[in-house]
This record gives structure tokens, C-alpha cells and sequence, in this order.
């Protein structure tokens, strides 16, 4: 077995693919270094550009501007009404209030009607005075209730019904209808009231002479109320709001004394440092503000959620972009930094294709990209070459002629996909090595510790160079994976040309579909879609977010997880396995 590893891996480093493959290392590497142009991370940390420290601390203070005690606490007034609707919403039906208008509104419309048409039947339009008083007084009334009531209801900041959007726009688009019609500047003569008859008609699906019925009655029906237990409201109420309310109470009496110890001392009103640490204690007043309203939004978003699955979910109005496993990933952020009394720019993100990882570009954001450009041609190089292995060599003669010698055919081809891995191994890690030099002559080696999100639920603290050992394991299980399914489709095909010609075509055809990914699809389950699990570490995009960039790192889809896409990849494995080994066994060589 060795001797065979040994003589396939002669084999590989003996051909002129590796010159070539050292030559685009170095063209990808210097490339990069002009094409390298991330977006840089947005820092929540506040400076309040004023002259001295007493005129930042009356900004905070007695200010309502942007990053004002005033602006902050914005956010927990935010947080606390929230919380009180949906205590609300526990003891009053919303849909039973709105059947209740929607009936009101059609009584109303049937009476109007029906005095409609005794104006338009009398000779002299004899009764309008009556038709007009039902119509200012009653139904308009009834109609800009009903208007204001659904608009107030579906406010997806703080939805207390879900409703189907398409049911939404519906009922939505016949109450403005209905509003234009009976919407008038004085008073209607004989025909804009046979106008208004007939436009009212329009909207009217009763079979029964007697009685009006909206078109939109039916889909008020399908409403669903908001509901939540009171142990839900009070935990957010008591371990969050109060929480951070208390918490808010000690950092602004530290800015107080911070002011206090100043003592209008003028060296250190005009001092830079001084000025830089009243901003840092105002920052985190207001990030904690704003941190406490984003936890509690998420955890009431993902309540709501418990009932559906992704793609239902994103059926209801206003929630087409709802991703669980992004909502979970930032509520598991946002707790951990809650719970250890930290904040955004405290630590550094996971690696990102389009971002840094910190406020400045280093070493390791360079090298993830230079990384994840490099092993698009490293996976492309291996394999041709894994599909030479076998179909080309039967081509040549040459796997005839090792297959009549003493060694059973799984040794044969065990030896030639671990030498194939073995050199994507060492070029991956020369190409690490090399990247990680350049880029920190290039950028420096300077990172905060990084805050991962583990698969949407588990946060930890790591260092960016081992968060660099996992992103080389997760990409050398990428590349071997795809090594295997080159294995598996040369040794069905008995072409080289098809073998290298469907291996190529599968790894394109994974990538373009990236660019086009959607809520209501199934390119979840496709195997090589799952390959990529560095992404589940907490860097990775999402669906809503798609674009160019998901040719280089897939997006993670609606009720995808790292479990699914590990079983996805085992499954995956297992099977090119049995196939390569049970087909290369049987096959004819002669």
C-alpha cells in the first residue's frame, strides 16, 4: 500500500500541472493584493465630537440628538412597549376585533346601498341628504377604522396578527379601492351615487339580495392572532428589560462621577484621552440600549417562528426574509455579549469573503481570500487529475499494466486518491503559509480574539490563528470531497474526455446555482451545496443576501444547520465510496 502511495505521488509531482499550479499560486497572490478590496466592518462605537468633556457630557445628558440618553433609552421605551402589546394582545382577540369591523363595515355598506337605491329610483333623486349623512357619518368612518386598524396590526416591527402576504395585499388593496370610492368633495349627485352602487358591487360576493359581504370577509378569517405565555413576556420582562435598566442605572452613574472627577479641571476638559474615555462609557450605555431591543425582538421573532418552518414562515406578510438560523445566530451573539457585559467591538467577526474580520484589514482577512480564490482552481486541477487517474490511464494502457501485478484493485485505488489528496494538502498549506506571510508584511498580524456562533447556538471566544487551523480542515474536506466524486465519475466513464467533462460540469453547475438561490427551492439538499461548514462557524451569508460572491462560499439556505449538511456530507462520502470501490472492483481493464 505504501509503496503504491509512493509511486502514485512520484507519479503526480513528476507532471507539469504542478509548475503550472505553483505559477497561479503565485499570479492569485499577486492579484490579490490589487483585487483585495473588502468592505470594512461597521464599528458600533460611538465618538461625540465636541470640544470638551463637559460639552459631550450635556450632549448625553440633556441632549436628544443621536447618541443622547435620550436617543438610547429610545430603544428600551421600544422594548418595553413591545413587551406590554403582546401582554395585551394575551387578553384582546385582534382578529375577533377585526370580524367585528369587517361585520360592521358590511351593515354598513348594505345600508347605504339600500338608500342608494332609493335615490337613484326616485324621479327627483328624492332621500340623498339621508344617503349622504350614512355615507360622511357611518360607513366612512367605518371604512378609515378598518384602514387604520389592519395597517396597525401587520407593522412588521411589531406584528400582533400573521397573515399571508398575498392575503394581506388583497385586503389591503380592496380597502384603498373601496376608500377611493366613497371618497368625495361634496355632495354626490343621482349618478355618482349609480357610480358608487356599482363600483361597491364590485366587491360585494353575497348570493343573499338581503345582506352585503365584503370580498376580503374570507381572508379575514385566516388571521392568526399573536399569542404568547405570560412565563414567555415575564422572563423577557425580568431578565432582560429589568436587567438592562438596572445595568444602564451603574454606567450612567459612572459618567457622572467621571464628570464629577474632572471637576471643570481645564487640562483635562481639552485632554484627548479624557474626551475618548466619556465616549467609551456613553457607547456602551447606548449599545446596551440598542443590544437589550435586538435580543428581544429575535426572541420574539423566533417564538412566532416555533410553529412553521422557514419557507411557511416567510409566507407571512412581511417576513419574506426570515431566516431562522440567522435570527438564531445573532440572538446567540447578542446573549453572549449580554450575559459577559461586552459589545460588538470588542471582538472580531468570523473570516468573511467580502468584510474583514476587524475594523482594519490583517493578515488573516487577506488569506481567507486569497484562500477561497486558490482553492477554486485547486479543486478544479484535482479533478482533472483525479479523473486522469482512472479513465486516463486506462486510455493509455498504463492502469492495465499496474493491475496485472500482485495488488488487490482497493489498494490500487486507496493509493491513488490519497496521493491526489495528499498534494492538495500541500498546496493548500503552502498556499496558506505563503498568504499568511504576505499578508502580514502587506496588512499586519494584529487581530482582536474572534467571537464565533457555532452552528446558530453556541458562542465562544477563539484566536484567529485557531480559527485558521479549522477553516484549513473544513477546506481540505471541500477539496476531497471533490476528489472523490472526480474518482467515482472516471471510474463509470470509461472516457477521460467525460469523465473530466461531467467532474467539471458538476462543480460549476453547484457554484452558478448559487447565484441564483431563492426561499421556496431545494438546492439544500443537493450534496455539494452542504461542503462548505466553515460557514457555519458564524461568517457565512444567507439567502436574503445572495449574490457573486456565493460562487466562492455557498449561502447557508432556509432549515439548513451544520448537522444537516454533515449528514448531507457523510451520506455523500459513503456513497461515492461504495460506488468508486464496487465499480472499479468489477470493471473490465482489459
Amino acid at each position: 500500500m505504501i509503496r503504491l502511495f509512493k509511486a502514485e505521488l512520484r507519479k503526480i509531482f513528476l507532471r507539469p500541472g504542478i509548475f503550472v499550479m505553483t505559477a497561479l499560486l503565485a499570479v492569485i497572490l499577486a492579484l490579490s493584493y490589487f483585487l483585495y478590496q473588502p468592505m470594512t466592518r461597521n464599528t458600533s462605537e460611538i465618538s461625540i465630537d465636541e470640544n470638551q468633556v463637559s460639552e459631550i457630557y450635556d450632549y448625553f445628558k440633556n441632549g436628544n440628538m443621536s447618541y443622547s440618553k435620550a436617543d438610547a433609552l429610545s430603544y428600551m421605551t421600544s422594548t418595553n412597549n413591545l413587551i406590554e402589546n403582546y401582554r395585551n394582545n394575551n387578553t384582546v382577540s385582534n382578529v375577533e376585533t377585526l370580524k367585528t369591523q369587517v361585520n360592521t363595515l358590511n351593515d354598513n355598506i348594505y345600508a347605504f346601498l339600500d338608500r342608494v337605491g332609493r335615490v337613484i329610483s326616485s324621479p327627483t333623486g328624492e332621500g340623498k341628504e339621508i344617503a349622504y349623512k350614512i355615507l360622511t357619518e357611518t360607513l366612512k368612518p367605518s371604512v378609515d377604522s378598518l384602514v387604520n386598524l389592519f395597517s396597525t396590526l401587520i407593522d412588521t416591527s411589531n406584528p400582533l396578527i400573521l397573515v399571508n402576504k398575498n392575503t394581506a395585499e388583497n385586503i389591503t388593496l380592496s380597502l384603498n379601492s373601496i376608500n377611493r370610492i366613497l371618497t368625495t368633495t361634496s355632495e354626490p349627485t343621482q349618478e355618482t351615487y349609480k357610480n358608487m352602487q356599482d363600483n361597491l358591487n364590485l366587491y360585494n360576493i353575497s348570493t343573499d339580495a338581503n345582506k352585503y359581504t365584503l370580498n376580503i370577509t374570507p381572508d379575514i378569517e385566516s388571521i392568526v392572532d399573536v399569542k404568547f405565555d405570560e412565563e414567555f413576556l415575564n422572563t423577557l420582562q425580568s431578565d432582560y428589560y429589568n436587567v438592562g435598566m438596572e445595568r444602564l442605572a451603574v454606567v450612567e452613574q459612572q459618567i457622572d462621577d467621571f464628570y464629577v472627577s474632572i471637576g471643570g479641571n481645564y487640562e483635562f476638559e481639552n485632554s484627548v484621552e479624557k474626551k475618548a474615555e466619556i465616549n467609551e462609557l456613553i457607547s456602551f450605555y447606548y449599545n446596551t440600549c440598542r443590544q437589550l431591543n435586538e435580543i428581544v425582538i429575535s426572541k420574539v421573532y423566533l417564538k412566532i417562528a416555533e410553529s412553521y418552518s422557514d419557507y411557511e414562515f416567510a409566507q407571512l406578510y412581511g417576513l419574506e426574509d426570515f431566516i431562522r438560523y440567522e435570527s438564531e445566530q445573532s440572538l446567540t451573539r447578542q446573549e453572549y455579549l449580554f450575559d459577559h457585559n461586552k459589545m460588538e467591538y470588542d471582538y472580531a467577526v468570523p473570516f468573511n469573503f467580502t468584510s474583514t474580520s476587524n475594523f482594519e484589514t490583517n493578515t488573516y482577512d487577506f488569506m481567507y481570500f486569497v484562500l477561497e480564490l486558490f482553492s477554486f482552481i485547486i479543486i478544479i486541477y484535482c479533478v482533472v487529475m483525479g479523473s486522469s487517474m482512472i479513465a486516463g490511464e486506462q486510455n493509455n494502457g498504463t492502469l492495465k499494466l499496474l493491475a496485472i501485478r500482485p495488488y488487490k484493485r482497493r489498494k490500487i485505488m486507496t493509493s491513488k486518491i490519497l496521493a491526489t489528496m495528499f498534494f492538495a494538502f500541500v498546496f493548500t498549506l503552502l498556499a496558506m503559509i505563503i498568504t499568511f506571510i504576505a499578508g502580514g508584511f502587506m496588512f499586519g498580524f494584529e487581530s482582536a480574539p474572534i467571537l464565533c456562533i457555532f452552528n446558530a447556538t453556541t458562542a465562544f471566544e477563539i484566536s484567529p490563528i485557531l480559527l485558521t487551523l479549522i477553516y484549513f480542515l473544513t477546506l481540505l474536506l471541500k477539496i476531497g470531497t471533490y476528489i472523490l466524486l472526480a474518482f467515482t465519475i472516471s471510474t463509470i466513464f470509461r472516457s477521460y474526455v467525460g469523465a473530466v467533462t461531467v467532474s467539471i460540469f458538476c462543480f460549476f453547475a453547484t457554484a452558478i446555482l448559487n447565484l441564483f438561490v431563492s426561499s421556496n427551492n431545494i438546492i439544500k439538499y443537493l450534496p455539494l451545496n452542504n461542503l462548505d461548514l466553515f460557514k457555519y462557524m458564524g461568517g457565512g451569508s444567507f439567502t436574503a443576501n445572495s449574490s457573486i460572491f456565493n460562487i466562492f462560499s455557498s449561502p447557508i439556505l432556509p432549515d439548513m444547520s451544520f448537522v444537516f449538511s454533515l449528514i448531507n456530507i457523510v451520506l455523500t462520502i459513503s456513497i461515492l465510496a461504495v460506488i468508486t470501490y464496487t465499480v472499479f472492483k468489477n470493471r473490465d481493464i482489459a
